[in-house]
């Protein structure tokens, strides 16, 4: 019986006697046709299923091309390998006619061999793209463990450095990274690329239609980009945005001033306060809160703006000093979260982050520098200070007092020298520790300058000590003050 068998398996291997004519060749290899097809054929079905076990553990979604690529191989490319069979026998047939020499072994071999490795190939390129390649697999955990600790642009650095945006996953990333750092228009083709390779992220995931409806939103009521050397923006033309547009160029030189190398900073201004909530959603993925007084913001590589408010009124008066500062300020927000990087809004104290904008705006900001030392003169008569750990952490509560603080705060660390600033953010990125970034940038620490405010409006602790029964428990929570001043 066994010898039976392997009789059996040497015939259908090709192993036998050489035919020693043309027709007994030609008979030789239609013999063996049926069980070459069938081979083909058990090869295919167990090859695609293999490729599906090994991607479901990969990627656990389904691509929309695999059954296709199923019946294509099952019909086209069963006629393909007979094709290739029959030129096998040709190639055969010339040789025993020319050098009366038989191959017929030989070439069905190396033909059957082929065309099995052909069929298994793309499974293992799989299974060794899972499985074998553990530097990869670190690669992308490395990626994943950026992510999770809001790491985008190192995250983006390591998907670029290391080609791990060669597949539909990687692609996804990266489109996923992008919108984090708010580029949205080059996000988008990272996710059709990914959608093209027929990449769907798991279910705990944003889906990538969605990250493309949100694209498509933006680019729906973005502006027309305006022709600009210094900065990127988009907006309308209009008696609110014309002036601004003028004014850039001073933006730009003032940034150069403090930064020296400024990063690229894209700003959209928009018309329309509904389309103001609705980028402003969709950019920053509902992570941050839009407050009722806030009509722009400046961001890692953005600015964006509105020219209403919510009450539909201009939210400030065309070509005037404070509408320019304004603008500033937040360019002066992203230039210094851009420049930073990663987690900076996690790790600036909110008392540092405002004053910086503010000291960067100060060409147009000279009245709110006065008014913060009205406001703290008359805040100080029947107020006690807000702590120092308030100003880092709760700030924007009470956003007029604060932001006086922060004011005149940044202004003790600069002494008269705005460039301080770049040091600061610099000096900060480096030891991923902002006091420790003040001290070296400045030689005093931020709670040097909360004391030196706190000591010239509230020089003796009794005063508002004294007066504390007349006083709320919280410095944010005095709304007589505020209707007051």
């Amino acid at each position: 019986m066994d010898n039976y068998f392997a009789k059996e398996i040497d015939w259908l291997l090709g192993r036998s006697e050489p035919p020693a004519t043309c027709l007994e060749i030609w008979k030789w290899w239609e013999q063996r046709r049926l069980f070459y097809n069938v081979l083909v054929l058990c090869c295919i079905s167990l090859s695609f299923c293999a490729y599906n076990f090994v991607r479901l553990g990969l990627y656990n979604e389904e691509f929309w091309y695999e059954p296709l690529t199923f019946m294509f191989l099952f019909t086209v490319g069963t006629l393909i390998w007979n094709l290739a069979y029959t030129a096998g026998m040709l190639v055969d047939l010339i040789f025993f006619r020319l050098i009366k020499k038989w191959f017929g072994q030989k070439l069905y071999q190396s033909g059957l061999a082929f065309s099995l490795s052909v069929l298994f190939l793309p499974t293992i390129l799989l299974f060794g793209f899972k499985f074998c390649p553990k530097a990869h697999a670190e690669d992308f955990n490395r990626v994943f463990n950026l992510m999770a600790k809001s790491k985008y642009s190192a995250a983006l650095n390591v998907l670029q450095k290391d080609h791990l945006n060669l597949n539909g996953e990687g692609e996804y990333l990266e489109g996923y990274c992008l919108m984090r750092l708010h580029q949205m228009s080059e996000a988008k083709p990272h996710f059709l690329k990914s959608i093209q390779l027929g990449y769907a992220p798991y279910s705990q995931w944003t889906p990538t239609r969605e990250f493309l409806d949100r694209i498509d939103r933006f680019e729906q009521i973005r502006p027309v980009r305006q022709p600009n050397a210094c900065i990127e923006i988009y907006a309308a033309n209009s008696n609110w945005t014309n002036p601004i547009l003028k004014e850039l160029p001073r933006f730009a030189e003032r940034a150069k001033y403090i930064f020296g190398n400024v990063p690229k900073i894209t700003f959209y201004i928009l018309a329309k306060r509904k389309d103001f909530s609705t980028l402003y959603r969709d950019m920053f993925q509902n992570s941050a809160e839009e407050r009722w007084w806030n009509n722009g913001t400046g961001v890692s590589n953005v600015v964006v703006f509105s020219e209403r408010d919510k009450d539909g009124k201009w939210s400030l008066f065309p070509g005037t000093a404070r509408a320019y500062g304004d603008v500033l300020h937040e360019y002066g927000h992203a230039l210094c979260d851009t420049i930073y990087g990663d987690n900076y809004l996690d790790h600036v104290p909110e008392w540092l982050n405002e004053g910086m904008a503010d000291a960067i705006a100060r060409p147009y900001y000279g009245e709110l520098f006065i008014d913060a030392d009205n406001l703290l003169r008359r805040y100080a008569q029947k107020n006690k200070p807000p702590e120092y750990e308030v100003l880092c952490h709760g700030l924007y509560r009470s956003p007029d007092v604060g932001y006086a603080f922060g004011r005149l705060m940044v202004e003790q660390l600069l002494a008269g020298d705005v460039r301080r600033i770049a040091a600061i953010v610099s000096n900060s990125r480096v030891a991923q520790d902002f006091e420790a970034g003040i001290k070296s940038a400045t030689g005093k620490s931020g709670k040097d300058a909360y004391n030196a405010v706190v000591k010239k409006y509230w020089p003796s602790a009794q005063r508002w000590q004294m007066k504390s029964s007349v006083q709320s428990p919280c410095f944010f929570f005095n709304p007589k003050f505020l209707e007051n001043y």
